[in-house]
């Protein structure tokens, strides 16, 4: 994937490939100021040519009922760059002058506490987590409404699968990183429903890049396999899409976590990983590609189960051909009758329209949405 320098910079992930442990600082408070800074400098940078997208074939907005009042939404506190959020409310009243769009910044997990306490009609943030799910069919007895407003990129981003460059390997399935990453299980969870179809036993753990067909000297080489640190979000993430729900990991994965400098920059898990990755030919490990970038690793093409070979890319990861993607998740709660109250299902439908995802075409830190997945979404809306 070809990196904007600006990409390159905007965390300030500056760990060098072996950080001596007294250089690191690893106090909560420290390490949050750290992480504010390099948010705050991440939301002025561009992340692709704005306006890069034509999004001609996606539907225009138009109204089917006037709202009037005030839609409250609470919001992870990485949704959008600067004046992203007040330019969308703007495009929004533009069409509906008596809405009135009041927005709670929160964080990626915070947004849904808005949902459950009836402070907030909308949540918008990372993909719900399954304590979070649970926390909701506790209260409400019934799945949220949910869609994906925006592709992830700089925001919730893709995963690349990355290997040092001297590694051989030229694609991996999803099959074959599960066995590298997980572990033998006995089921997954899919949303809040335990799944035993997907239980395997430990004949499918890869362990050697023997196993994945490297011969010569890399034949009997043992895996290191590195991650995000288990508690952090990105980890469940990466179990739905790969581990099918599992939460039985590689019993050798070493866990990065973020930290700060002495001087408060922030180590990131990304470039931590990367910087691990280029000091050791026998890894690979699982990062956001933008935020962690060495230039001796390289990242691994995915194969699908049909025989293609996807390459992340900003288009395979906006039309969901690369399978490792994310989305900007929008959360609702119906009503006691089923229903979407009628002003949160036309902001909604507003989302889904080619003037909202300009916005976002604008903006960079996410992708605006194919036709495709308009068509896909609004389809959820209308159940």
């Amino acid at each position: 994937m070809k990196l904007a320098a600006a990409a390159i910079l905007a965390f300030a992930l500056l760990a060098p490939a072996a950080r001596a442990e007294e250089d690191v600082v690893r106090e909560a408070l420290t390490v949050q100021k750290a992480r504010n800074a390099a948010v705050a400098a991440s939301k002025a940078k561009h992340y692709y040519t704005p306006g890069r997208f034509d999004l001609h074939d996606l539907p225009a907005y138009v109204p089917q009922v006037k709202v009037n009042g005030t839609i409250r939404i609470w919001t992870s506190d990485m949704w959008g760059g600067p004046g992203f959020q007040d330019k969308l409310a703007a495009a929004f009243r533009r069409h509906q002058p008596g809405a009135k769009v009041d927005y709670v910044s929160a964080s990626p997990g915070g947004a849904f506490a808005g949902l459950l306490t009836g402070l907030a009609d909308v949540a918008i943030a990372r993909r719900m987590t399954w304590v979070d799910l649970l926390s909701f069919l506790r209260k409400f007895n019934r799945d949220p409404v949910v869609i994906a407003g925006m592709t992830g990129w700089w925001v919730n981003p893709p995963f690349v699968i990355a290997v040092h460059k001297d590694n051989p390997i030229a694609s991996l399935s999803i099959e074959q990183i599960d066995g590298v990453f997980g572990a033998e299980r006995d089921g997954g969870w899919k949303l809040g429903t335990w799944d035993t179809r997907v239980a395997r036993g430990p004949e499918k753990n890869i362990r050697s890049w023997g196993q994945l067909s490297l011969t010569g000297e890399w034949a009997n080489k043992p895996i290191d396999v590195f991650g995000y640190n288990l508690q952090y979000l990105f980890a469940p993430r990466f179990s739905d899409d790969v581990l099918q729900g599992s939460s039985k990991w590689n019993e050798r994965l070493r866990q990065f976590t973020i930290s700060a400098s002495p001087d408060g920059k922030l180590l990131g898990v990304d470039q931590q990983m990367a910087d691990a990755l280029a000091a050791d030919r026998q890894a690979v490990a699982y990062y956001a590609p933008d935020r962690g970038v060495n230039p001796a690793t390289r990242h691994v093409p995915i194969r699908l189960a049909d025989g293609r070979i996807v390459a992340a890319t900003i288009n395979s990861v906006r039309d969901h051909s690369y399978p490792l993607f994310d989305n900007m998740w929008i959360y609702a709660n119906r009503g006691d009758d089923g229903r979407l109250a009628p002003s949160v299902r036309e902001f909604l439908r507003f989302v889904l329209s080619r003037d909202a995802q300009q916005e976002v075409n604008i903006d960079t830190t996410m992708l605006p949405l194919t036709a495709a997945l308009v068509a896909e979404q609004s389809r959820v809306l209308d159940k």
